[in-house]
């Protein structure tokens, strides 16, 4: 009755991906990058157990380099208070588990991160009890 998270955290590293537009691309036009340890769980182990529970952190400084390889803010170009965490296996960690949104919010099978203006950086946090085997 093991849960293994390890592979999943793995492939959640490679493909988290964030949403963003700067001003003279907005509309409906998203623009995607790619964001090293992103993620955070804890405790983060090899093996959980169906009751274990978790902490799942994602952070992000809205003022950085990811995007067209220069530095800009996601904020200040595009006054958006939440973004899509998407293209990735992140919905199966809430698949038949409890969770309960600590920071941001949980829409369509996609964390959402909110920003935090004085910290000027974007997170979610959730808390997630393994109700199931996987």
């Amino acid at each position: 009755m093991d849960i293994k998270i390890l592979k999943i955290a793995g492939v959640l590293a490679l493909l988290i991906l964030l949403y963003a537009c700067p001003k003279e691309d907005c509309g409906f036009v998203t623009k995607n990058a790619f964001v090293p340890d992103l993620m955070t769980i804890s405790p983060f182990q090899g093996t959980y157990h169906v009751g274990d529970e978790i902490i799942c952190s994602i952070t992000i400084n809205s003022a950085n380099d990811y995007f067209y390889g220069g530095n800009v803010d996601i904020f200040d170009e595009t006054n958006i208070n939440n973004v899509n965490i998407c293209d990735c296996e992140l919905h199966k960690l809430f698949e038949n588990n409890q969770f309960t949104i600590i920071e941001g919010d949980y829409s369509n099978f996609k964390p959402v991160m909110k920003y935090f203006p004085n910290e000027n950086e974007y997170r979610f946090k959730a808390l997630i009890k393994f109700t199931k085997i996987a």
